[in-house]
């Protein structure tokens, strides 16, 4: 019998029940097969422990307290609320109320077994289950007029959006996601004929170089044509004459 105010110390009987179902097993573990059935009181338990079904056992709700034996009452309910997390690994965990784990020829009747909502996430940021009933490898197993609510599981942090590149040259070597955005090119040259250059140099002491020089050399050649133009005139009016 499994009703509040009980101790796990008692021997499990309508006059001295246990506390908690998990005491309500290992009594009938150690029984050696003579005593089987788990019977709860009506009302409302919180548990913040998974509780594992072993097999050839009968939990069932609905009794009213009464002595020397327990009353079965259809009107009465008994509400199972569960809290309990299962923690596998970095990437897995979940919130049970009650799990069978390659366990046999167990029965659950009249109950409702509900847990409370999963918060957070895992370690490496999945999102959490919950499994108000959870079954592994369990075989000829009955579930009778029982109402099972698993609470709301969680979501995963999800993807993370790169960082946002800079107006620095190089990108930086230690940003684990997008390196930085490079440095804009110099403007083209502004007295080409054709297209201007695309993005420049770097180095902004080339610009314009390439203009100084043309001008440069234009000066040059414009000069000595005129100095060859010159000498040839004189050579005309000197023969000439």
């Amino acid at each position: 019998m499994y009703r509040p105010q009980a101790i796990n110390a008692n021997i499990g009987s309508p006059t001295a029940p246990v506390e908690t179902i998990s005491a309500g097993l290992a009594i009938a573990a150690n029984s050696g097969g003579t005593r089987n059935s788990i019977r709860l009181a009506s009302g409302t338990y919180n548990s913040g422990v998974i509780v594992d079904i072993r097999s050839n056992v009968l939990i069932e709700g609905g009794f009213e307290t009464g002595s020397p034996e327990c009353i079965k009452n259809s009107s009465s309910v008994t509400i199972l609320n569960f809290s309990g997390e299962a923690t596998i690994d970095n990437n897995i965990s979940h919130i049970m109320g009650m799990r069978a784990i390659g366990t046999s020829n167990w029965t659950l009747q009249d109950l409702t077994i509900r847990t409370s909502d999963a918060i957070g996430q895992t370690t490496s940021g999945n999102g959490k289950s919950n499994y108000a009933l959870w079954l592994n490898g369990a075989s000829d197993y009955k579930i009778i007029r029982c109402i099972i609510n698993s609470g709301a599981a969680t979501n995963g942090f999800g993807a993370t959006s790169g960082w946002q590149g800079s107006s620095t040259f190089n990108g930086n070597p230690f940003d684990p996601y997008d390196g930085n955005r490079g440095q804009n090119g110099n403007i083209g040259f502004s007295d080409n004929p054709f297209n201007g250059c695309d993005g420049g140099f770097i180095d902004d002491d080339q610009d314009g170089g390439m203009v100084v020089l043309a001008v440069l050399v234009g000066m040059v050649v414009w000069s000595r044509w005129n100095w060859f133009k010159w000498i040839c005139w004189w050579n005309w009016w000197k023969c000439g004459r």
